[in-house]
């Protein structure tokens, strides 16, 4: 496939959110997603007798998903009732995933929709928690003061410590952690009567009380209120299913074929950037680096010990596989001639009983979920704008139609009283504000004093005016110094409109700062546990159910 071909599978489709409250996106339409997963089913039938490593592609498939099932039942069911969580032999499965934060409705609404088509599908629908990534902010932004004196306060949960992976972090500050919710309150009281936070957070105490880790509180309070509203979606970490067997012949399929991959994923990643324009060097995924013999491979790793995510590195020399995070870590993989796996996928299992992590960076962490756990996967916007990439890494190295995604969001805002904002009113008076500047003959009967009558000065500048605009209508061409004479006119005028001018000015300030307040107070942003209980998740519900 030449980059031009390449070039050609990427999409110019840009997905938006929704712009309005109560407004949701499902592309591509719920309808299609039954025959999307049979294709794909289909497929794997058809290549599940291909080897990767020495073992065939419907093995490793199958096992992963066997493996996904059942550490997603034993891991929600440590919390929620056991009764609502209706174990299957072998079902369909509905994936989708995020990291788990205190995120904003439109991040939540995915896993409304998720368990309603999941349920529809005859499908079980699994939330995988990426506690692989790091915690940009360990706070939200929250509306402060008043309506009449509105503010954003920052309020946090935790103290900020160095970005280590969600899975090696606790809490650091007590005291911020079990005070968040009264903070919020106290923040928000004005705006919003009974927040979530209020039912929300008790379960996060109780879950890192149990856990001994922050993110999987997190996400144990948010799936707890998602069981309370009738939704019965299971939640697994990522980590977990890093920790498997199977993970381990999927990581052995791509390390050795290192080279392989690492040429297609770069000039996939080329491709697209041409496609869309991209001139940003980690959008949507930076490039893999090469320092020879050393190349970079599509994963994370670390060691418990020292939680700090390094890109991995890779050399094969000899008969040995070389791994490198080039700072403190190394392992060493002796590799069959044969080129069967299986001693790799033990000795991969025995460094991580030693306490080293391997784990997929954002792309091959969806890449995997896709291809190998699950029929149908469930993004977010900007989830999907970057799986266009992975599609063509599928099909370039795995020689496989890459199975299709849904891409969904939704648009909610705080229910909380807005500033008045005309967007044409502020048009009209920037439009002044340049008239001033360019005809400020217009604006001078508001400066004149009537018990006094016209200023003589300002009479003579309008006269000079005409007379030099005159000129030009009666035919001659305007002379640079006569572009001087106007320029000079118009500025000795514009004193005489300085009053005019600057009550435009402070309507401007006025309407600006409505228009600031309006984006600020109305921002899709805020985090779900802000809303109210009485309407959040029956409004989610509602949208779910509209959306199929």
């Amino acid at each position: 496939m030449t980059d031009m071909d390449q070039a050609d599978r990427f999409s110019d489709h840009r997905l938006r959110a929704p712009s309005e409250h109560g407004q949701a996106l499902i592309h591509p339409a719920a309808t299609t997603a039954e025959k999307s997963m049979q294709a794909y089913r289909d497929q794997l039938s058809q290549h599940g007798h291909v080897s990767w490593a020495g073992n065939p592609w419907s093995e490793i498939v199958s096992a992963a998903r066997h493996d996904l099932l059942e550490k997603a039942f034993q891991h929600s069911s440590q919390y929620l009732d056991p009764a609502s969580q209706q174990e299957t032999s072998s079902p369909r499965i509905v994936l989708l995933g995020h990291q788990p934060e205190l995120f904003h409705p439109g991040v939540w609404f995915k896993n409304f929709f998720a368990h309603h088509l999941a349920q529809q599908l005859s499908a079980v629908c699994i939330n995988l928690l990426i506690d692989n990534a790091t915690l940009d902010s360990a706070a939200i932004q929250v509306p402060a003061g008043n309506p009449g004196s509105p503010g954003m306060d920052t309020v946090a949960f935790d103290r900020s410590v160095a970005p280590v992976p969600f899975e090696a972090r606790d809490v650091q500050d007590m005291d911020t952690f079990l005070t968040f919710a009264d903070r919020t309150q106290k923040t928000i009281g004005h705006w919003i009567h009974n927040p979530m936070v209020e039912e929300l957070w008790p379960r996060v105490i109780d879950g890192q009380r149990a856990t001994g880790n922050l993110g999987l509180a997190l996400a144990r309070g948010r799936h707890q209120l998602e069981q309370a509203a009738g939704i019965q979606n299971l939640d697994v970490p990522l980590s977990t299913i890093c920790e498997s067997e199977s993970f381990d012949w999927f990581v052995s399929c791509i390390l050795c074929q290192l080279p392989r991959f690492w040429d297609i994923h770069n000039t996939s990643l080329e491709a697209y950037r041409q496609a869309h324009r991209v001139r940003s060097k980690s959008h949507p995924v930076p490039v893999l680096e090469s320092d020879a013999p050393w190349l970079e491979a599509p994963f994370w790793i670390w060691s418990r010990d020292n939680p700090e995510r390094r890109p991995l590195f890779v050399s094969h020399q000899g008969n040995q596989l070389e791994l490198t995070d080039r700072d403190q870590l190394t392992c060493s993989l002796a590799v069959p001639r044969e080129g069967n796996a299986h001693s790799i996928v033990e000795q991969l299992a025995v460094y991580r009983s030693e306490g080293i992590c391997i784990r997929p960076r954002a792309l091959i962490t969806t890449l995997y979920a896709r291809l190998v756990l699950g029929d149908l996967f469930i993004h977010g916007i900007g989830g999907g704008r970057y799986d266009q990439l992975t599609n063509v890494i599928v099909e370039r190295f795995f020689d496989l139609a890459p199975p299709d995604f849904l891409t969904v969001t939704a648009t909610l805002q705080l229910p909380i009283e807005l500033p008045e904002f005309q967007e044409q009113a502020l048009h009209d008076v920037e439009t002044q504000l340049r008239e001033i500047r360019f005809s400020p003959e217009r604006y001078l009967s508001q400066e004149t004093d009537d018990s006094s009558g016209p200023d003589p000065a300002q009479q003579q500048l309008v006269l000079e005016k005409e007379t030099l605009l005159g000129t030009v209508k009666s035919g001659q061409p305007p002379t640079a110094a006569w572009h001087q004479d106007l320029q000079r006119v118009n500025e000795q005028l514009q004193v005489f409109a300085a009053h005019s001018q600057k009550e435009l000015e402070n309507k401007r300030n006025i309407m600006e700062s409505a228009a600031q307040q309006r984006s600020r107070l109305g921002s899709r942003e805020f985090s779900f546990c802000l809303f109210p209980q009485e309407t959040l998740c029956p409004l989610l519900l509602a949208l779910s159910r509209e959306g199929l």
